[in-house]
């Protein structure tokens, strides 16, 4: 599935099937996706001992069918497939399904019209660990307008909410972001983003060392400032030790920096890394740092 930022890259050229050269009676759109992640804190943990680094490959498939009610509108429904393996704690992989629907508005077709979008998904993950099986609910309005005739400006919210099978991973934040694309080239686009996120996050932590010994005491201030606890499961399965899972009240602010090529109006290739700083209660801090390689497809 694409994300904000690579979308953002593309939305003024795709925002109507005759600008984004498409066929209008064309039934139905696809594409397909596969991303490498790897992950330097895949348990979002504030202590070193208790980091996870990890990588995965992630594949995704979509159909989509847009509809034009008038000139300056779209609407587009589609439904996307996901399957993701990890390297080392497979007890993560995920398998998901999700549908969405977007009404994007344009009210004049000047060069530096603005464009405004709102959106619904919803995503069901199956995760190995059941505790974690989810289903994720994403509402998001945001608007993008040309600042120069190579330089793009995209400011949004966004409001997420995760029930899950496990207290912990139940979720609800938001945020807000803005995206700035640069066009590099003729077939090359920079990209930056950063989002401020208020709401839940969680962690995971070993209890008691694969030694036998307890975790020292900061550990036990966290806890009693969560706001849910259980055992990690997709940790003590894949991992000696006693890991537990908790979560808190955080604030994350979350840089990206990518570029996107294109190698042709249907292929290109996205590179991004992405730097998360969380602040939670009781001074729970942690970072992580994504790296993602991305190969896009539509037909």
């Amino acid at each position: 599935m694409m994300t904000t930022s690579r979308a953002a890259c593309v939305l003024l050229a795709g925002l109507f099937p005759a600008m984004a050269g498409a066929d209008p009676g064309a039934f139905f759109d696809y594409g397909a996706d596969i991303t490498y992640q790897s992950d330097d804190n895949q348990t979002r943990a504030e202590a070193t001992r208790d980091k996870v680094e990890d990588q995965s490959v992630l594949v995704s498939g979509t159909i989509s069918k847009d509809f034009q009610p008038s000139f300056r509108q779209l609407l587009t429904f589609r439904g996307f497939a996901e399957i993701e393996r990890f390297d080392d704690i497979d007890t993560l992989d995920r398998n998901s399904l999700g549908l969405s629907a977007a009404w994007r508005w344009q009210p004049d077709s000047s060069f530096l019209a603005p464009i405004f979008e709102v959106s619904l998904s919803y995503q069901d993950d199956d995760i190995e660990t059941d505790a974690r099986d989810s289903g994720v609910t994403r509402a998001q309005a945001f608007v993008t307008r040309r600042i120069t005739d190579r330089l793009t400006g995209t400011l949004g919210l966004e409001h997420r909410k995760r029930d899950s099978d496990g207290s912990v991973w139940d979720l609800e934040d938001s945020r807000w972001f803005m995206n700035l694309d640069l066009m590099v080239n003729r077939h090359g686009a920079a990209y930056f983003t950063f989002s401020r996120i208020s709401g839940d996050t969680f962690s995971s932590a070993q209890f008691q060392f694969c030694n036998g010994a307890t975790a020292p005491g900061e550990l036990i201030g966290l806890i009693d400032g969560s706001t849910a606890l259980e055992p990690d499961e997709a940790y003590n399965n894949a991992l000696c030790g006693d890991w537990i899972a908790y979560r808190l009240d955080a604030t994350s602010s979350i840089f990206t920096l990518g570029y996107n090529h294109g190698f042709s109006h249907t292929l290109s290739l996205d590179a991004s890394v992405t730097e998360a700083q969380v602040r939670g209660e009781n001074d729970n801090e942690y970072d992580r740092r994504l790296f993602r390689v991305t190969l896009l497809k539509r037909f």
